[in-house]
């Protein structure tokens, strides 16, 4: 199991991270905070959107719950970053330090990582804006050409932006000698 933990610490923080005892128990820490954080979350937005739908003359029910689900990722995502991210990077976890020979390698890797996700960004994006059109017709506006471009651009410049970003946060230490 340690092994696994290992691993899916590595996948989370970065590949070029030195997994100790202190990382495991930090980010354990962290992730048993957030893990609680949502599950309260969801347990209190469930019950008020239950109310909420059971108390007043909600005709539709399809934008109603659009509407929800899309409170719901944006709130998780908000807890995530507020419960997880912030409290690691403000405990140096997510520091991508690396020597000044390695430097041009490790940032062709971030930058492919980055390009091996962006299907996942463009159907995402593609799927969410195209749900914003209720009364057009789901697939209608799925499948047509100006929500796949919308995609796509969205996806180059999240992907360049990002790519940037993470470029910009990797830090380059001196060795010993």
């Amino acid at each position: 199991m340690k092994k696994l933990d290992k691993k899916l610490i590595k996948w989370f923080i970065g590949k070029n991270v030195f997994v100790d005892e202190r990382i495991q128990k930090e980010v354990g820490i962290f992730a048993t905070r957030t893990v609680f954080v949502l599950f309260v979350f969801e347990l209190v937005f469930g019950f008020g959107i239950s109310v909420y739908a059971s108390n007043t003359q909600t005709t539709d029910f399809e934008t109603l719950f659009y509407i929800a689900t899309f409170v719901q990722a944006i709130g998780t995502l908000i807890l995530i970053y507020g419960f997880m991210i912030i409290p690691m990077a403000k405990k140096r976890l997510l520091v991508k330090e690396v020597s000044p020979e390695d430097k041009k390698e490790f940032v062709k890797g971030l930058q492919h990582s980055w390009v091996r996700i962006a299907p996942l960004e463009f159907v995402g994006f593609w799927i969410l804006h195209s749900l914003f059109y209720f009364n057009e017709g789901f697939f209608n506006i799925l499948f047509s050409l100006k929500e796949i471009i919308s995609a796509l651009i969205f996806t180059i410049f999240f992907t360049l932006f990002m790519s940037l970003y993470e470029r910009m946060h990797v830090k380059t230490i001196k060795d010993d000698e």
